[in-house]
């Protein structure tokens, strides 16, 4: 019989599945058979966190956010949840064509009762959802947690927070985000001067 192979070459085909949103492939390594492009089942006799988040990685790529949040669950039931996991579902629900950001926040509740919410990656991509959903202020709340509580704030958290509130109109907000981003000793981005300018823009400031 052909020797299977390790846990190690199954993540990182998963991984190859991922960024080429290949995710009724990915999938079929947790042995799922899918019928929609797939004839052939493959499957991980032990998925471990990586398996998990990369599948889920996949299907988020894929805009499949519903398997996306049931592999999720799946991972919770078998103990394997990863930030890495609950990002990239966030990611999923947050995509505008999925329109879901309304699910971000519960999601994120979840992932904190579970201590899966300590890295900045996992508050961005909430913020990122939220402001699909043009929820400015809950956006600056998480901001504003992070600033706190941590984990601290990095460029991506200043620039997901300056563009929801140059979506809703609040450019003042956005242009103090800018100095307080600096204030953070960050430097600002190619994205970050971008924002700014399109905040201006909307406001007839310049």
């Amino acid at each position: 019989g052909q020797t299977p192979l390790s846990r190690s070459c199954c993540n990182a085909a998963i991984g190859a599945c991922a960024r080429g949103s290949n995710w009724s492939l990915a999938i079929a390594f947790l042995g799922r058979s899918v019928s929609d492009g797939v004839s052939v089942k493959l499957e991980l006799s032990s998925p471990d966190a990586v398996s998990y988040a990369s599948v889920i990685d996949a299907c988020a790529r894929a805009a499949q956010w519903e398997r996306s949040l049931a592999l999720l669950q799946e991972a919770f039931d078998m103990k394997l949840p990863s930030g890495a996991a609950v990002g990239a579902a966030m990611g999923a629900v947050g995509a505008e064509r999925a329109g879901q950001w309304q699910r971000a926040l519960p999601l994120l509740a979840r992932a904190r009762e579970m201590r899966l919410a300590t890295n900045a990656a996992v508050l961005n991509a909430t913020m990122a959802a939220l402001g699909t959903g043009s929820q400015w202020e809950s956006v600056l709340q998480i901001l504003d947690g992070m600033k706190k509580d941590g984990p601290l704030p990095n460029s991506i958290s200043f620039n997901s927070t300056m563009a929801s509130c140059s979506a809703a109109g609040k450019w003042q907000a956005g242009a103090g985000l800018f100095e307080d981003m600096q204030a953070q000793k960050l430097v600002p981005t190619a994205i970050s001067y971008t924002t700014l300018m399109g905040a201006y823009g909307r406001a007839n400031s310049w």
